[in-house]
């Protein structure tokens, strides 16, 4: 499901951010900084590809929503009440489907 999806994600964050392709680190303080450069860079951890190459409208929606959620720069990155607005939009599209 998505939730687990979206669950597997969150949950390997740390290990995308910290280990990237199972790159070895001399040091914490390595990885911790290539870990900043990867985020500043605005890489997100991956989806599974089932996810990613879904038609499902629902789908599609709730990764967008995650994307545009998981920006660094808290200047552009949307807020709460944004991301439910967007999301209760994509509901109202699918319920009228």
């Amino acid at each position: 499901s998505f939730i687990s999806s979206i669950t597997y994600s969150i949950n390997g964050t740390e290990s995308f951010f910290l280990h990237g392709d199972s790159k070895k680190y001399n040091s914490y303080h390595e990885a911790m900084m290539q870990a900043k450069e990867r985020i500043l860079n605005g890489e997100l951890p991956p989806l599974p590809a089932k996810v990613l190459g879904s038609n499902d409208p629902a789908t599609k929606s709730l990764v967008q929503a995650r994307n545009r959620s998981m920006t660094y720069d808290i200047s552009s990155r949307p807020s709460a009440r944004d991301i439910a607005n967007f999301l209760d939009e994509a509901i109202s599209t699918l319920s009228d489907e």
